[in-house]
């Protein structure tokens, strides 16, 4: 949630996981990434737009 509070853009979920770490990332990693993403999003920590890019709750980082 820090990660994308404190960026500059909207993170796509291969950006977030190589943002932890992932230099190479797997389809299945990523994956992993974008459904905790969204689990964020539905509890309302985070916010999903349209293009399927994440950003903290207030819509800018």
């Amino acid at each position: 949630m820090t990660l994308l509070a404190t960026a500059d853009r909207p993170l796509r979920a291969r950006e977030v996981t190589i943002a932890l770490g992932r230099k190479n990332p797997s389809r299945t990693q990523v994956q992993g990434v974008r459904r905790a993403c969204n689990r964020l999003a539905e509890n309302g920590h985070l916010l999903v737009l349209k293009s399927g890019e994440f950003t903290g709750p207030t819509g800018a980082a």
